[in-house]
């Protein structure tokens, strides 16, 4: 995209330059009437000033080529704005697609943290007599997958 909208933008300053050398040309009479070059060489002189009208309109349809030229410039520029800022759409919405895995990856791992810090705390071979009290086991075994699934969750 980037190559084709320089080659639109140089294109485009082409097309403007050549429009502005016609408006110049015809704006004067002298120049037109000078553009007969068969007329000089049959002739040996200039032709008249006034006598300019097939020229001019042969510079006249050049120029309004050239208007619409432009205009079709300025539509495929619209449209390549367009698609650049889709494409942009695009990589945004992957790039948070990505972020949200990441987050979820991170939960995981703080889940199955507490997990293991939770029994590595009662798997100790320390004797406090908690080990003694009844269901306790069951407890801390279902408890920390219980608070970590929330956390997987959100």
């Amino acid at each position: 995209l980037i190559t084709l909208g320089d080659a639109l933008s140089s294109l485009g300053v082409e097309v403007k330059r050549a429009e502005t050398t016609l408006e110049a040309l015809l704006r004067s009479d002298e120049d037109m009437a000078a553009l007969y070059l068969s007329h000089r060489k049959q002739r040996g002189e200039a032709r008249p000033e006034k006598e300019h009208v097939e020229v001019e309109l042969m510079l006249e349809a050049a120029a309004a080529q050239y208007a619409d030229l432009e205009d079709r410039i300025l539509g495929v520029r619209a449209s390549l704005a367009a698609h650049r800022s889709l494409e942009e759409l695009k990589l945004r919405n992957e790039r948070n697609r990505i972020m949200r895995l990441e987050v979820l990856l991170q939960m995981g791992s703080l889940s199955l943290a507490l997990a293991a810090v939770s029994g590595g705390f009662f798997g100790m071979n320390l004797h406090s007599g908690v080990e003694e009290v009844p269901h306790l086991l069951w407890l801390v075994a279902g408890g920390p997958p219980r608070a970590a699934a929330p956390l997987l969750r959100a």
